[in-house]
């Protein structure tokens, strides 16, 4: 097993041209898996290391103990397939997917879709009806500059929530009690004003007015409105959350934003969902047997790209436990001491045909929210010891203060 383990990371670069070859490749059955106890499984493992909240540090140590690549049914009877490997990762994304991708559902949200009979948008759709909004989508939102409309109304969302924040440290300081609380209410206030301008049909440069004349109906277009609510809610409060704390404990990061401006900005946001990825996990349910490195995985089989361990691995990233912008500006002559880079090892937003079609928007949000922020205040956070658990998406175990202190100018 342990030698399997360890000679994977070269396997799957290997191209099988023939039946024979095929044929002779490992399966499931050969790929490494933790120990279990008879009936019960890993599911003890899995209690004593805390269970759902800990899922990415569960399997962080699986990896370290397996390698990149490795099987568990945790509590399920499922044989779910973890990865962690970026090589592997872009062949799941790019090449093994299919044309439709199939990924799981986290249960809340089904629960929420049968308790309410209210049908979800792009994230909930799947085969046809997917393909083909998604194809609309990609045209009015992945495009270059598609996100142009929603720049000022962003802006001025930001402005208004940092004005209020100053006129709380006016002349001395303050402290924002429960931080993560109050950056998702301006997720949401955010979101709010996008919304008002999606549903404005007489603005000849909004989404839904392009929605429209690609004649996709109203109900689908309410579908996709409400999941940019709800998936933006947590991308940028969380993303934001963890790009505060980090910053405040990296004084060189703070002046790199205030010398540069929006470009360091977006550096800081890589960096931060390289170390604290809004999803720790990304899934993909197999459309039909192919080969996955040297395992020959059936059809159906659920694969789990593990992106929290992949952008910690020191293999992909130099001094991966520390946070340091500077390695995403290939002009910084910083970068030159940082032997390792590997930018797929990090995927924040997916890859492939499923990549998250809001990733522009969130950018911009973000890098408007950060940037604003640093600008206006100097600020500390007590974050000590914060760590994150696993609730569907990485938040921090305990809610924190931030201390804002007005910045001299």
């Amino acid at each position: 097993m342990h030698r399997l383990s360890r000679i994977s990371k070269g396997l799957h670069r290997q191209n099988f041209n023939s039946a024979e070859q095929y044929a002779l490749t490992l399966t499931i059955k050969d790929m490494p898996r933790p120990k279990t106890l008879p009936i019960i499984g890993t599911k003890l493992d899995f209690l004593l290391a805390g269970r759902g909240t800990k899922l990415h540090d569960y399997i962080d140590a699986r990896h370290k103990q397996l390698g990149s690549i490795f099987t568990e049914k945790l509590s399920g009877n499922t044989d779910l397939v973890f990865i962690s490997d970026s090589d592997l990762m872009k062949s799941l994304f790019l090449n093994l997917e299919g044309k439709y991708p199939v990924h799981i559902l986290p249960e809340p949200w089904i629960l929420y879709e049968k308790l309410y009979n209210f049908k979800r948008g792009l994230f909930f759709m799947n085969g046809e009806e997917w393909l083909e909004n998604r194809r609309i989508m990609n045209k009015h939102l992945l495009r270059e500059n598609s996100d142009a409309w929603l720049e000022t109304p962003i802006k001025q969302t930001v402005k208004k929530f940092v004005g209020e924040w100053k006129n709380r440290a006016a002349g001395a300081s303050c402290v924002i009690s429960n931080l993560d609380v109050e950056l998702y209410k301006l997720s949401t206030d955010a979101q709010k004003i996008v919304n008002e301008i999606l549903l404005n049909k007489n603005n000849t440069n909004g989404l839904i007015k392009k929605l429209s004349d690609d004649n996709v109906s109203d109900e689908v277009i309410k579908k996709i409105a409400v999941d940019f609510v709800i998936a933006a809610g947590d991308t940028t409060s969380y993303s934001t959350f963890w790009s505060l704390l980090m910053l405040s404990e990296n004084n060189e990061a703070i002046k790199d934003v205030r010398e540069q401006g929006s470009s360091f900005v977006k550096h800081v946001v890589k960096e931060t969902m390289r170390l604290y990825p809004v999803a720790p996990f990304l899934t993909r349910i197999l459309p039909q047997e192919c080969l996955l490195g040297p395992y020959k995985i059936n059809k159906g089989t659920p694969i789990i790209a593990s992106i929290y361990t992949s952008g910690r691995d020191e293999l992909n990233f130099s001094n991966a436990h520390m946070f340091l912008p500077y390695r995403w500006d290939r002009n910084d002559p910083r970068k030159a001491g940082l032997k390792n880079h590997v930018p797929s090892a990090t995927l924040p937003f997916a890859l492939g045909a499923r990549t998250c079609i809001g990733k522009r928007i969130a950018m911009m949000q973000l890098t408007e929210i950060i940037q604003q922020i640093v600008n206006n205040f100097n600020f500390k956070i007590n974050g000590e010891n914060v760590k994150p658990i696993t609730c569907q998406v990485l938040v921090p175990d305990r809610h924190v203060e931030l201390f804002l202190y007005p910045k001299e100018t």
